[in-house]
């Protein structure tokens, strides 16, 4: 499934990965060598990642229920673990300095279409 993620109807990323069977979520995005361009993966039913076999950095945007963002850890560096965020419910990983480059912030509301 492929959408893209709008804030305030300006596109953030325009092609976003939803790892939504187990291999996806399993697998992530381990053992690749990059993240293409603006593109993301979105796991739901998630509130932590890890960042090991990793060969990027990553921003890691936190969501609740509402794809309103409740956390942001930016720049994880490869073989890292974040802690969960109680009150995420879908994680955003996206290259690192997107979030800073589209001035991403706590309380930010996102929309996923099609």
């Amino acid at each position: 499934m492929i959408v893209r993620v709008m804030l305030k109807d300006k596109t953030i990323v325009p092609e976003l990965l939803v790892a939504d069977k187990f291999t996806a979520r399993l697998v992530g995005l381990m053992f690749k060598k990059s993240l293409p361009g603006n593109s993301g993966l979105m796991i739901p039913k998630c509130n932590w990642v890890h960042t090991l076999f990793m060969r990027f950095p990553l921003d890691i945007v936190y969501l609740n229920k509402d794809l309103s963002v409740c956390h942001i850890d930016e720049d994880i560096s490869p073989w890292r673990f974040c802690l969960p965020v109680i009150k995420a419910e879908n994680v955003l990983e996206l290259n690192a300095g997107t979030v800073e480059a589209v001035s991403l912030k706590k309380g930010d509301v996102l929309k996923c279409i099609n």
